[in-house]
């Protein structure tokens, strides 16, 4: 049973397409995701998502939401650190020339 520690999750989109990504491995499906960010309630939010996805496909994926990094990566078999360097004013460029 694999442990996934997602770092930074508190990016809702990415960390759903990425959580989706991951499930859409059977390999994968069996596994415990840990959402991990500075703020609890958007590794809740992250969370929460994923729980629909699983329950919509009736997975025996287990996932948890902390602000405890340590305790994520504490038997990660697999780390995925989503960071976006300058929070969102750093993409606002991006936003603004789209």
């Amino acid at each position: 049973m694999p442990r996934i520690a997602m770092i930074g999750a508190g990016s809702f989109v990415f960390a759903r397409r990425l959580t989706t990504d991951i499930l859409s491995w059977p390999e994968l499906q069996d596994s415990t995701i840990a959402f991990v960010d500075l703020e609890l309630e958007r590794a809740e939010l992250a969370k929460a998502l994923a729980d629909q996805l699983i329950a919509q496909h009736k997975l025996p994926t287990r996932t948890l939401a902390t602000t405890d990094r340590r305790a994520a990566l504490d038997g990660a078999d697999y780390v995925v650190a989503m960071i976006q360097v300058g929070g969102s004013r750093a993409v606002q460029p991006d936003i603004e020339i789209h």
